[in-house]
């Protein structure tokens, strides 16, 4: 039987408590208090295991394919419209303004191209944390001409 379940056949009981509260004068305040902190930390909680399957499809299924005319950034088990979200897509080397970096997620920043139609263009991709994290910084920085480089933590 689910939690939920439980609270709910509860209900009643919880209601009872309230009234007997109220009858003997004092304020049912800290049982709705209980209650309130309750569903706070179940949705709270809920969010959270929310984004770490997020995180953790992002960190398994990305992947980084690289080619003479730009880099392509692919997440497998994720539909295409979600990945497209969630930073995938591909930039041509000549587009490629700024690699910036946000806590563990890079960021390749491109200019807007007037041959590509805006509902086809892609301006931003996002990659976290690849096998070979150093060798592609090395090629993203020697490929791209018009590169700038922010990182927000330092």
């Amino acid at each position: 039987m689910s939690m939920l379940s439980q609270i709910i056949e509860r209900l009643p009981f919880l209601w009872t408590q309230v009234h007997f509260l109220k009858l003997q004068g004092e304020s049912p305040g800290f049982l709705y208090g209980s209650i309130g902190i309750l569903i706070v930390s179940g949705l709270l909680s809920v969010v959270i295991l929310i984004l770490s399957i997020i995180f953790l499809i992002l960190v398994e299924t990305t992947q980084v394919v690289i080619d003479d005319i730009g880099i392509t950034i692919q997440h497998q088990v994720i539909p295409a419209w979600l990945s497209k979200r969630l930073g995938g897509g591909r930039l041509t080397w000549k587009r490629i303004v700024r690699l910036q970096r946000k806590f563990f997620l890079f960021h390749l920043s491109a200019e807007i191209d007037q041959e590509i139609p805006e509902s086809l263009a892609v301006l931003r991709i996002h990659f976290v944390l690849v096998e070979y994290l150093e060798e592609l910084i090395t090629i993203i920085v020697n490929k791209s001409p018009h590169l700038r480089w922010t990182d927000t933590n330092d």
